[in-house]
């Protein structure tokens, strides 16, 4: 595990060893299925199980970029983002993150992802932050 200050999205870190755990073949199988399913109780549980291969594709720059078309659900379930911080992070990181996140994170996420090479994903996504709350953040 490398070791820097500050941390930051790009230091990488040991993903905590999560009980109940699918093997790569059964999360294709799951992946699949959750773009079919509506009940938000599954898709978090199936989102739990498919934690560690999720962060094995996040940590690989050959796939990171296939997270969210490969988890859409990312997009549209309430709650799966925090769910996955705090299987990364335990919970009270994770409260803390939820705390300050409209005082201190938000625009700083929204910046970093203005400099990132455009996707109409990514657009979609600005676009959306943008207008929840167009007064917080300058557009840049």
């Amino acid at each position: 595990m490398q070791t820097a200050r500050g941390g930051g999205p790009r230091l990488e870190r040991e993903v905590p060893q999560i009980g109940g755990q699918l093997d790569d073949e059964r999360c294709k199988e799951v992946i699949s299925f959750m773009n079919h399913l509506s009940d938000g109780k599954i898709i978090m549980l199936k989102m739990k199980e498919t934690f560690e291969y999720r962060q094995r594709l996040i940590h690989n720059p050959a796939e990171s970029h296939t997270v969210l078309s490969g988890f859409p659900r990312l997009l549209d379930t309430k709650g799966l983002t925090h769910q996955d911080f705090s299987l990364l992070f335990g919970p009270e990181t994770s409260a803390k993150l939820l705390e300050k996140w409209h005082t201190f994170y938000k625009c700083k996420v929204i910046r970093e992802a203005e400099s990132l090479t455009t996707t109409p994903v990514l657009q979609s996504l600005l676009r959306s932050a943008r207008n929840q709350h167009n007064d917080d953040c300058p557009v840049m």
